[in-house]
């Protein structure tokens, strides 16, 4: 079920025009990216989250989803607005699909996270977009 709530947001933000290829974000991977090609791209990584038992068949499952993307440019401004602009694209796809499509009961955005470092070529920003999920397993 994880991988595929992974998945599924990862198939949503390829879709909107504003977060794919070829214009805005390169690539969007699965998992932290050993070597990512170029900037800016996104990833997709599991956080985890409780699982709580009632009975042997009814539980209940949450997931934090960190929703990740970074951008490097030569000005640090530019690589801050570009991945503000897209982090909140990415926050209005999220928000329309509150149940990813039928695949959980409820996904919500419950933070965002910004930061940049600097690297040889310019500054790396980064955006952090956490998604919550719920799951109820019964019978």
């Amino acid at each position: 079920m994880l991988k595929e709530i992974q998945q599924k947001v990862i198939d949503l933000f390829k879709a909107d025009s504003r977060l794919a290829k070829p214009g805005k974000v390169k690539e969007w991977y699965f998992g932290v990216p050993a070597s990512p090609i170029d900037y800016p791209y996104g990833y997709i990584a599991l956080l985890g989250g409780p699982v709580k038992e009632w009975t042997w068949d009814e539980k209940e499952y949450r997931a934090d989803i960190l929703c990740v993307v970074r951008d490097r440019q030569p000005a640090e401004d530019v690589a801050e607005k570009n991945v503000q602009d897209l982090t909140e694209a990415m926050r209005e796809v999220l928000s329309a699909k509150p149940t990813l499509d039928g695949l959980v009961d409820l996904a919500e955005l419950v933070g965002w996270v910004f930061d940049k470092v600097p690297e040889e070529g310019g500054t790396v920003y980064n955006g952090y977009v956490t998604l919550r999920v719920l799951k109820l397993l019964i019978g």
